[in-house]
């Protein structure tokens, strides 16, 4: 399996699909006291970072 280089968010489209992305991945943590989405939204939004 070969894997495709990562794509930058450079049309409104694309921003607006992670905006969506980023809401269903907060759907639900009312109800589930383990779930936290900031743990999954945080380092979606930096990205990939290079250990330092």
């Amino acid at each position: 399996m070969s894997w495709k280089q990562p794509r930058r968010l450079t049309a409104r489209a694309r921003a607006y699909e992670l905006l969506r992305g980023i809401g269903k991945l907060c759907i639900g943590h009312e109800s589930d006291s383990d779930y936290d989405p900031r743990r999954l939204i945080d380092p979606l939004l930096r990205g990939p970072q290079q250990p330092r």
